[in-house]
């Protein structure tokens, strides 16, 4: 009994101390706040690098971010999102901001040939004139005179071109390393020996393609968990005890169990922008707090 205390949940070997730092099942960046003691330094560690930050940096994880307005854990808020970030024809890289204005990121420079003379576009006086120092000390070195021209000042609504992707596999592994973790802390310390917990620990390290992820109907995790809370919802069915996660409120993702748990009836609920509205319990507990909490209550 003693070395069950001491597993680690992501890799299942007895590395357990008693001095980890709390390791936050839902993430941190996305204003998460329950942890669990249960993953040992390395694992937490290396978990953060190889399937947090990844998933962190999915465009549409950060466009999420960016419409819901969700600051991380020191508060502070994503400013433009990589679905609509993209280059203009002229070479302008142009971000939408979320009151919908554009801005210019870039300054580009252009030369005409024929003529010698170079434009540059920027977005603001304080890219111009950084650009245009930039360009003297340049014509310096080469020996060339620097004229500064005409300036002129132009608004228009750019047509940008943005290219992004998604990587379902990033969030499957994501999703599993969530369920692992809820579930170490929820059930004994014994369970982390199981076969769901291996399965789980698997899914997690695994690479898998496409067409390899299983995605769920999200209708009844959507009735009291909506986008841009995050969920997860232990059931049993026909199949067995199963775990849904759902990353917020997008794309939830299932895990098939092994009929190793001592209850399946539970949900947990991480609201990034109303943490006070975080709750986990039995699942029809779950939900009326979360109606009521939404208002969808008398």
């Amino acid at each position: 009994m003693e070395d069950e205390d001491k597993l680690c949940a992501y890799c299942g070997i007895p590395a357990l101390t008693g001095t980890e730092e709390p390791e936050h099942i839902f993430l941190a960046a996305i204003n998460g706040r329950l942890t669990t003691r249960t993953v040992c330094v390395p694992c937490n560690r290396s978990a953060g690098r190889a399937i947090d930050q990844p998933w962190l940096s999915d465009p549409f994880v950060l466009d999420l971010r960016v419409s819901a307005r969700i600051p991380d854990r020191r508060g502070n808020l994503l400013d433009s999102s990589p679905m609509l970030t993209g280059m203009t024809e002229d070479g302008r890289r142009v971000t939408i901001r979320p009151d919908g204005t554009p801005v210019q990121l870039n300054t580009p420079v252009s030369l005409d040939e024929e003529t010698g003379e170079y434009t540059i576009s920027a977005g603001d006086q304080e890219a111009l004139d950084d650009q245009l120092e930039k360009q003297r000390r340049k014509a310096e070195k080469q020996g060339k005179s620097f004229t500064p021209d005409q300036q002129r000042s132009a608004s228009d609504q750019p047509e940008i071109h943005v290219t992004s992707k998604t990587s379902p596999g990033m969030w499957y592994r994501e999703a599993a390393k969530i369920a692992l973790a809820l579930l170490a802390e929820q059930q004994p310390a014994a369970w982390r020996r199981g076969p769901s917990a291996q399965m789980l620990r698997e899914a997690m390290k695994s690479r898998p393609s496409a067409h390899e992820v299983r995605f769920v109907p999200l209708n009844a995790v959507k009735s009291f968990a909506d986008a841009p809370a995050s969920a997860a919802v232990l059931s049993k069915s026909q199949c067995g005890p199963a775990i849904v996660v759902s990353l917020m409120g997008t794309f939830g993702l299932g895990f098939q169990l092994a009929g190793d748990l001592d209850r399946t009836d539970w949900a947990w609920v991480s609201d990034p922008l109303h943490p006070d509205r975080n709750v986990d319990g039995p699942l029809g507990e779950v939900i009326y707090a979360r109606h009521q909490a939404l208002g969808l209550l008398d």
